[in-house]
């Protein structure tokens, strides 16, 4: 998401287990998109999506002005080789465009909380030497306390 072309897959392996929690829940993207309402699916379409140098991830949710950004992406996108819609990296950085941060903050909390319902959730209980890999352009995944 950070990178101009966003990689096709991402890899996590586990390491070292936490003595309780580290589970991470991956969510699908295409139900995420083909569920909104039609009136938040033509509000999406018109949306892009700033991200941002990771350490200014840090302040998201105070000032941005010196922020450095990385990215810009459409919250839209049409998968690539399955032609398929989907939301893209809905984030807490979100929609910059033509909005102020606290427009921004409350438009992308209703499309995060949207896209991560549990009805379109995997969660990863890891095990050690566990591996997951997914595609980046049509599920993203966050980890829950």
């Amino acid at each position: 998401m950070f990178a101009p072309v966003p990689p096709a897959l991402s890899i996590l392996a586990s390491q070292v287990l936490p003595p309780a929690g580290g589970d991470t829940m991956f969510a699908n993207q295409y139900l995420a998109y083909e569920t909104l309402s039609p009136g938040l699916s033509a509000l999406a379409g018109t949306l892009r999506a700033g991200y941002y140098r990771a350490a200014d991830m840090r302040r998201l949710m105070g000032d941005l002005s010196g922020a450095v950004k990385t990215a810009d992406h459409p919250v839209v996108r049409t998968h690539p080789e399955t032609g398929e819609g989907t939301l893209f990296g809905v984030r807490p950085d979100g929609p910059t465009r033509g909005f102020s941060q606290a427009e921004s903050r409350a438009i992308v909390a209703l499309f995060a909380e949207h896209a991560t319902q549990p009805a379109f959730c995997y969660r990863h209980r890891w095990q050690p030497g566990d591996v997951v890999m997914w595609d980046n352009r049509c599920a993203i995944h966050f980890r829950r306390a």
